[in-house]
C-alpha cells in the first residue's frame, strides 16, 4: 500500500498546484483585461471622473466585472465569458448635456450593455454646426430642434440673414427664427382667432393659437445617424 499512497499524495500535490496555477492565471487575465479596458474605454472613464469616481473606484470596477466573467468562463468550462445583460425595467434615456458630455455618455451606454435603449436629448445637444467625424459617438440620439437650424430656408429669409449676420447660423438662429415668426405672425392673429385649429408652418417650429392668447409651438423631430443630424419625417417622430 506504500506506493499507491506515494502515488496519491503526489496527484494530490499536483492537482493544488493545478488549482494554483489556475488562479494564479486567472489573477493575471483579469488584470492584463483591465488595463487593456482601462485604455480602450478613455472616454467612459473620463465620464465617470466628472461624476465623482476616483481612479480606484473605476479599476474596481473593471476588475470586478471582468472577474465575474472569468468565473463565469471557468465555471461552464468555456473559455468564453459570459455576456451580462442590463436591466430589463428601463424603456429610454433622457438626456440633458452638451455635446462634448453626450459623446462621452452614449458609449458609456453601449459599454454597460444599454446600446439599445432609445435616447432622447434637448437642444442643446445642437450647436448649429455638424462634425460627422466627432458627433459619430452621437448616432442614434434623438432631439428636438427649430426648422432654422433643421435648414429650412423660409422662402430664402435664412439664406439672407446669415449672410448678414453669419452667427444667425449656430445657436442664435433660434432667436432669429423667433424674430422672423413674430413678425410674420403679428398679421395674422386675427385670422388664427377665428380658426384655432389653423397651424402656421414658423421657422422657429408649427405655431397655432393656444387659449389665453398664448401662441403654442411644436418643433420636429431630429436624429444622429452616423455622425451627420437628418430630419425625421413627422410619420417617423
Amino acid at each position: 500500500l506504500g506506493p499507491v499512497a506515494r502515488l496519491i499524495r503526489s496527484l494530490a500535490w499536483v492537482a493544488a498546484g493545478l488549482v494554483v496555477l489556475m488562479t494564479a492565471a486567472s489573477a493575471a487575465i483579469v488584470i492584463m483585461t483591465a488595463r487593456a479596458a482601462l485604455g480602450t474605454h478613455y472616454a467612459t472613464i473620463e465620464m465617470l471622473h466628472l461624476i465623482g469616481a476616483t481612479d480606484r473606484q473605476i479599476t474596481r470596477l473593471f476588475q470586478r466585472r471582468i472577474a465575474i466573467d472569468t468565473a463565469y468562463g471557468i465555471a461552464l468550462g468555456s473559455a468564453v465569458a459570459a455576456q451580462p445583460a442590463r436591466r430589463q425595467d428601463i424603456d429610454f434615456v433622457f438626456l440633458a448635456a452638451t455635446p462634448a458630455q453626450a459623446r462621452q455618455i452614449k458609449p458609456a451606454l453601449a459599454f454597460q450593455y444599454a446600446g439599445d435603449l432609445p435616447v432622447y436629448a434637448t437642444s442643446h445637444l445642437f450647436t448649429g454646426s455638424n462634425d460627422p467625424a466627432r458627433d459619430r459617438e452621437l448616432s442614434g440620439i434623438r432631439f428636438c430642434e427649430t426648422p432654422w437650424l433643421l435648414g429650412s430656408d423660409g422662402e430664402g429669409l435664412r439664406s439672407q440673414v446669415v449672410g448678414q449676420w453669419p452667427a444667425a447660423a449656430g445657436s442664435l438662429g433660434r432667436l432669429y427664427a423667433m424674430g422672423a415668426d413674430a413678425y410674420r405672425l403679428a398679421p395674422r392673429l386675427s385670422q388664427l382667432q377665428m380658426a384655432p385649429g389653423v397651424r402656421v408652418e414658423g421657422l422657429s417650429g408649427s405655431l397655432a393659437l393656444a387659449p389665453g392668447q398664448r401662441i403654442s409651438r411644436s418643433l420636429p423631430w431630429a436624429e444622429y445617424r452616423d455622425g451627420r443630424l437628418q430630419r425625421l419625417e413627422p410619420s417617423r417622430q
